[in-house]
């Protein structure tokens, strides 16, 4: 049991899991703006609303949710440190 637990801390396998998770979050927020792209457009065409309205609602639904994840991202990795 000793055995399995060392191997499992070690620290190439800490940093690999650390590269992972970071780019499971960079994927996740690289979706969120995809999506919120093209419901933006769709919309735009459902509503018939001129570019500049879109790009305001665009910044706003895009800016809030990134301003709050990386907020915590920011927060989480003071704390841990």
């Amino acid at each position: 049991m000793d055995r399995l637990r060392s191997l499992l801390n070690q620290p190439a396998r800490a940093a690999a899991a650390a590269d992972l998770a970071g780019g499971s979050a960079s994927r996740a927020v690289g979706l969120l703006l995809l999506i919120l792209g093209i419901a933006a457009y769709f919309l735009r065409a459902a509503l018939n609303l001129p570019w500049p309205w879109l790009f305001v609602g665009f910044v706003i639904l895009v800016g809030v949710p990134l301003g709050l994840y990386f907020g915590v991202v920011y927060i989480g990795r003071e704390v841990a440190t």
